[in-house]
């Protein structure tokens, strides 16, 4: 079976300083904790945020394509229940307000669509089929 391999870093606001910047970590902002896992493709992973304050969600795929769905709503999003996404080929990042409800439930999903691996594998390309209503070639 196909699997995603991820890392989630998630980072708080320094007390000492502050930013807006929503694309990248700023080099200000401090390490809270680093979550390293698999998943199967189609399938979610589900963690759970209690750190209160203004936190950062860096998330990169290792193998394959994760995608991230965060809610304060409920502890289990997905693509059909969520307030915040990040659902790139890369690295995935959401900044999660500190006004949102503690707990804040963060959903991994395993995008089932094949993906180059970490190593650069690309896989073989097919040539296209006629349509179904195209002669067949003699």
């Amino acid at each position: 079976p196909h699997l995603c391999s991820y890392v989630v870093l998630s980072y708080i606001e320094s007390f000492l300083h502050s930013s807006d910047d929503q694309e990248t970590v700023p080099e200000e902002w401090v390490l809270l904790h680093v979550v390293q896992g698999q998943i199967g493709a189609g399938n979610y992973s589900y963690l759970r945020l209690n750190h209160d304050g203004k936190i950062i969600l860096h998330m990169r795929s290792l193998r394959g394509d994760a995608d991230l769905y965060v809610s304060d709503k409920t502890l289990r999003p997905s693509f059909d229940t969520y307030k915040l996404q990040s659902a790139t080929c890369g690295q995935d990042i959401v900044v999660v307000p500190g006004d949102f409800a503690r707990p804040v439930g963060i959903g991994i999903y395993g995008h089932p669509s094949p993906a180059p691996s970490s190593a650069g594998d690309v896989p073989p390309e097919r040539s296209p089929e006629p349509p179904p209503s195209a002669p067949s070639p003699a």
